[in-house]
């Protein structure tokens, strides 16, 4: 059982997939500040300590990427757990920003330093938050059956949905052929930034 924060957003200006996590986080692409909240930090939060308590780390066993915010969350995932498990900087501001720089963004530059600020935001709710708050937001449990055979009909119907009449797999928003979407870790359409809902993979060791 894993806790998924769903959300996806766009820049209405400019397009830009972004999160608006704090009140008058501009879109990290062209600045615009508008009236769309969604308190992402807090779920983040709740998400990576429900994962701790019950598995040790904050990576879980397999994590469906199906939005913009399980795409981030799956990043999380991976920098705090190599950076409690190795400590490799002074400290995690200095670990994570160059993390930041040494990955690759592939279309969605501006995702480098907004990424950055949810990263320390996270950081900052974790060393502050109580360890309770993780029991007390424990998601409703899920039939592991039920939710197997929910994401294979999803999938079949990406697949179904993607098919040009030769058979070949394009993106549902753009058409982006498949040979320019991002790696399954991204779970993202390298082009336009539509979730791409990839099989699930292993946590792979931030570079």
């Amino acid at each position: 059982m894993s806790y998924h924060v769903v959300y996806n957003h766009q820049c209405p200006q400019c397009g830009a997939h972004y999160i608006p996590f704090d009140q008058d986080v501009p879109c990290p692409r062209c600045g615009h500040v508008e009236a769309e909240r969604f308190d992402y930090i807090r779920e983040a939060v709740a998400s990576m300590r429900t994962h701790k308590k019950m598995w040790g780390v904050y990576t879980p066993g397999a994590w469906w990427v199906g939005s913009l915010g399980d795409h981030f969350l799956h990043l999380l995932f991976g920098v705090f757990d190599y950076y409690e498990e190795r400590r490799p900087e002074p400290s995690f501001e200095e670990y994570v920003s160059g993390w930041v720089r040494r990955s690759e963004w592939g279309e969605h530059p501006y995702h480098r330093d907004h990424f950055l600020s949810i990263a320390l935001r996270v950081q900052e709710e974790l060393a502050a938050a109580p360890p309770e708050e993780a029991e007390t937001r424990l998601p409703a449990p899920v039939d592991p059956v039920k939710e197997a055979r929910e994401r294979e009909r999803r999938r079949a119907e990406q697949r179904e949905r993607a098919k040009t009449p030769w058979g070949e797999a394009l993106c549902t928003r753009c058409g982006a052929r498949k040979g320019t979407w991002a790696d399954s870790a991204r779970g993202v359409c390298a082009r336009c930034g539509e979730p791409l809902g990839p099989e699930p993979v292993a946590a792979t060791e931030p570079r």
